[in-house]
């Protein structure tokens, strides 16, 4: 009997022990939900963005247009992940060019006035570009006891080409309306895969976009 009275003293002081860090928990929750310091919880605003953009660069050492739309997921105003496409508009002896990808974007107080952000994009794409080629004809018009006449003649093609793009930019965007903001951006297009024509499409550009966000702004 004193053994299993033993026992269930042991049980109760366990219990007890047990209850005690509890009920200071319980305590100290109440008072944190009720008193001046209490912890908020700030709901993630997520959603997505949609940006018409156009970029200017330099494509076969001369001027070129780009007009092309960007969006994706937004998390938190603070990444975008999504893609991109882009077309030239103008040509520029004979060369286009167009290319797309997946885009990733950082932005920094992206619901600020003034605003921040870095990111890239990473594909491909498909140009055409005028390439200059030798045509080499023999005269067999020529008697047989004498050589044969080799003329040489140059002309123009357009060479379609795939590459590799990577294009990091960075932005500084301006707050126009709750979910509306205009971007104004550096960036440059490496190229690869193109073969000799890696140079003749790689460059720096400038962008313009205007992005609509479907996020709530704060």
């Amino acid at each position: 009997m004193a053994t299993l009275q033993t026992i269930r003293r042991l049980i109760a002081v366990s219990l007890c022990l047990v209850g005690l860090p509890l009920s200071a928990a319980a305590q100290q929750a109440a008072s944190s939900q009720s008193g001046a310091g209490s912890m908020t919880v700030e709901r993630v605003e997520n959603g997505f963005v949609l940006a018409p953009d156009f970029k200017y660069t330099e494509i076969d050492h001369s001027s070129a247009k780009l007009a092309g739309v960007y969006g994706g997921w937004v998390y938190d105003h603070t990444l975008l992940l999504g893609a991109a496409g882009y077309w030239q508009t103008n040509q520029t002896a004979g060369s286009r060019m167009s290319y797309g990808g997946a885009l990733v974007k950082w932005l920094v107080q992206d619901t600020e006035p003034v605003g921040f952000s870095l990111g890239a994009l990473v594909g491909g794409g498909e140009t055409r570009l005028p390439t200059t080629v030798s045509f080499v004809s023999f005269d067999h018009d020529a008697h047989d006891n004498m050589p044969q006449v080799m003329t040489t003649q140059s002309g123009t093609l357009l060479v379609r080409e795939q590459f590799f793009v990577f294009e990091p930019e960075a932005d500084v965007s301006l707050k126009l309306a709750r979910q509306v903001r205009l971007a104004v951006g550096v960036g440059y297009r490496v190229i690869g895969g193109a073969f000799n024509a890696n140079s003749r499409l790689q460059g720096a550009s400038g962008s313009v976009s205007l992005q609509f966000y479907t996020a709530p702004g704060k």
